[in-house]
């Protein structure tokens, strides 16, 4: 009689309660990989933190990763802006110390690598769901293992930057205020990821965090700005609702390129509108030559890793899940065939993509290449440092494009190879062609991922410049005049730069440019300081520039500049 009154209580309580809304408790701190050990038992947990001014029961909500899912079978009211942990039944005695721990029969396994988590009332509503991988601790040691991760912000739970490896010398602080407790993240604008034609009536719109889900289901939100046809439906995908599948009135034109716009969308907090442009198309099926290889690192650096630009020469969208890539035999039986993407992805004309095993120094290195159109795989075929063979083939096993390279493709005079690209001169001409391949500019630090290659073919009508300016340099910091910028442009790829500056009366004083190779266009600034941090004192000084090339004609330009 006591256990029922007991039950009917707490049913009372839990009945009295209001509604959870999305994000009223939030997945607050995830241990997914506890070896090797930090400080804290070997064992996985989750905790959760209730961000509002009530309390909120907790029975029977669900914690699961896509494939299992556990209940929270016994009453627990989590009070306002407090945390409760989950872990296995089993591994509760471990966390003996931790007052406010539920055990739960068994804690769905988190993936070392990335997992998605999802937390559910007991209704069913998705309350708060979040993903992560080994780049969400941005730290490679912690990411091997005995560090949580923590939510930095919990105010702002959709955003990805708002989680890090722990800085607590155990490792983590389950049931406890993280690490990072009171830092706050300031809200910013959501990114469109891509609109994908799934069918002809159906497209798919992803974005890079979640939205309001309630907002992405209002077909009207959404129109084609090229096309009579309209939105029949909007469904946002849970658990995330960072995309929305749009079901339409009529077909799309598989030779037409699409715009898509939406109204002002709420973000998934609620507090701000966003507006968004979408480019859309039905896909085409790569066929020779459609995709060619655009660039290549097959020598990096000790710290670095191996990279492969792809770009779409086509004048149609290109599915990237249905290209693969791999390393032939000299008698030409492929390898290790390799996917460029697990899922559907827009790949559009002229668009460029870059592939590596460490996407996170591509992006160091090149800080200026397109984070979005950077993927990062598994595995990589072996990229020999001396030559080798890359190829794309697509779900067919048909070949698309075979380069053959070598190490002697680089610069002739360039002095060291190491970590330096190989790019395409021209697209439209073979990939067999070594005549069509050339080093990466040193001004573009040897390497171009995502971006237009610093060797392309320039208009081979125009003849070579070599434009310097101003005429007078004033090294005040005042933003007008302050540097020197020295503006090239050549026919031909391989061409080494030198600048020298002298004093009036002839005296070699320093070397502004050594020996830099050059793109078939760039710039060089110089802020009016010697090598040795020497600065200048005011008056006339002689320029002296030269070009070399094995094969074209010479630059030597002399020129007076003054500094005051």
């Amino acid at each position: 009689m006591k256990i029922a009154l007991a039950w009917i209580l707490n049913w009372m309580v839990v009945m009295a309660l209001a509604q959870p809304d999305r994000y009223s408790v939030v997945i607050h701190e995830v241990m997914a990989d506890p070896s090797p050990v930090v400080g804290l038992p070997n064992a996985e947990y989750i905790e959760l933190r209730n961000i509002t001014d009530r309390p909120i029961e907790l029975f029977r909500w669900k914690i699961d990763n896509g494939t299992t899912s556990a209940t929270i079978a016994s009453y627990y009211l989590l009070q306002p802006d407090s945390v409760v942990m989950l872990c296995s039944r089993s591994q509760l005695p471990f966390f003996s110390a931790i007052p406010n721990c539920i055990g739960l029969t068994a804690l769905p396994a988190l993936s070392n690598g990335g997992d998605q988590i999802t937390l559910r009332s007991s209704e069913g509503k998705t309350i708060h769901a979040m993903e992560y991988s080994l780049n969400t601790y941005s730290n490679q040691l912690k990411s091997s293992g005995g560090w949580s991760l923590e939510m930095i912000d919990p105010l702002q739970p959709c955003l990805p930057e708002n989680w890090s490896a722990s800085i607590h010398p155990k490792g983590g602080t389950p049931g406890k205020a993280n690490s990072k407790n009171g830092t706050r993240i300031v809200p910013r604008m959501n990114t469109p990821i891509q609109c994908m034609a799934i069918a002809d009536k159906t497209v798919l719109l992803e974005w890079e965090f979640p939205m309001d889900s309630i907002s992405l289901s209002h077909a009207p939100n959404y129109f084609f700005e090229n096309s009579t046809a309209t939105i029949r439906s909007a469904q946002a995908i849970g658990p995330l609702f960072n995309s929305v599948r749009l079901e339409l009135s009529r077909p799309l034109d598989s030779q037409h390129l699409y715009i898509l716009n939406t109204n002002p969308i709420w973000h998934c907090t609620n507090q701000s509108k966003q507006s968004f442009s979408f480019r859309t198309g039905i896909p085409k099926y790569p066929a020779n030559e459609d995709i060619v290889i655009n660039e290549l690192l097959f020598d990096p650096p000790p710290d670095g890793s191996d990279y492969v630009e792809i770009i779409n020469r086509s004048n149609s969208i290109i599915d990237l899940r249905q290209l693969y890539i791999t390393a032939p035999d000299r008698m030409g039986r492929w390898g290790t065939i390799i996917a460029l993407s697990d899922r559907s992805m827009n790949f559009f004309p002229e668009e460029r993509f870059a592939f590596s095993v460490d996407t996170a120094y591509l992006l160091k290195k090149w800080p200026s290449a397109l984070k979005h159109r950077t993927y990062q795989l598994k595995n990589l075929p072996t990229l020999p440092d001396d030559s080798g063979r890359i190829a794309l083939v697509n779900s067919q096993g048909e070949l698309i494009d075979m380069v053959n390279y070598d190490a002697s493709w680089h610069a002739p005079l360039l002095r060291n190879r190491e970590g330096v690209a190989l790019e395409r001169i021209d697209a439209n001409r073979p990939s067999s062609d070594q005549n069509n391949w050339h080093s990466a500019s040193s001004s573009s630090g040897y390497g171009t991922p995502t971006l237009q290659n610093s060797q392309i073919r320039n208009d081979s009508t125009r003849d070579d410049q070599l434009v310097i300016q101003p005429n007078i340099l004033s090294i005040d910091n005042d933003g007008v005049d302050d540097f020197l910028q020295i503006t090239y442009r050549f026919k031909e790829t391989g061409h080494m730069l030198n600048a020298y500056l002298f004093n009036r009366q002839g005296a070699l004083l320093g070397t502004i440019i050594d020996n830099q190779l050059c793109g078939t266009e760039g710039t060089h600034y110089w802020k009016g300081v010697l090598n040795a941090g020497q600065s200048l004192p005011s008056g006339l000084y002689i320029l002296l520039i030269e070009t070399f090339h094995p094969k074209a004609k010479s630059i030597r330009y002399k020129k007076a500049i003054g500094i005051r």
